[in-house]
């Protein structure tokens, strides 16, 4: 998740005292559409925080202008319509 986030430009993660602490500088919010597909494994939650994370980025005139969120073979067998929905409703 931390590496999606960052590929999202939405911040620069850092670690300290030997990788128990890190350390998140934010980007303000600001966004953007990456240029490959974010891979989270088999992480359904952070699948669900980023799906609706992504609907903010900007999408830039020049770049793709979709997010696609994947994951492993199992990942793609769990269900994540009840949230696409809730969001399109959502504008």
């Amino acid at each position: 998740m931390l590496d999606a986030l960052q590929r999202l430009s939405g911040g620069v993660v850092e670690w300290a005292d030997d990788g128990a602490t890190a350390i998140v500088t934010g980007s303000a919010g600001r966004l953007r559409v990456p240029d490959e597909p974010l891979f989270l494994g088999n992480a359904g939650t952070a699948a669900r925080f980023l799906t609706t994370v992504c609907t903010l980025a900007e999408r830039p005139a020049d770049g793709p202008a979709w997010i696609r969120l994947t994951g492993n073979r199992r990942m793609h067998e769990r269900p994540i319509g009840p949230l696409v929905d809730a969001l399109r409703r959502n504008g």
